[in-house]
């Protein structure tokens, strides 16, 4: 791996790891408070990190290179899904935190 790959894994990779672990720190704080609702985005949240995750790691893994290339179209596609995903649900998880109180 270069040192241009490494990096770029890096600065995909901190913000991703962030998401999770906050994540995973919310839902365990909104189960605390019995708001179940909230705990079941912040999960879809988590599984979408997980995803896009997945689809960093198999991108810019050593062995990701020795098979055939990936299109750039299909990378895109396979990041926009989980990214939208948690970017939609953490939308939903701040109007019914403010609904909460």
């Amino acid at each position: 791996m270069s040192t241009h790959e490494a990096s770029v894994g890096h600065e995909l990779r901190s913000p991703l790891n962030h998401i999770l672990g906050y994540s995973e720190i919310a839902i365990e704080d909104a189960s605390d408070a019995g708001h179940e609702q909230i705990v079941h985005d912040l999960q879809k949240i988590h599984a979408a990190g997980q995803r896009l995750l997945t689809v960093i790691e198999s991108t810019l893994a050593p062995a990701a290179r020795t098979v055939t290339p990936v299109p750039p179209e299909t990378i895109d596609r396979e990041v926009r899904e989980p990214l939208n995903q948690i970017l939609g649900y953490t939308e939903l998880v701040a109007e019914e935190a403010t609904a909460a109180g």
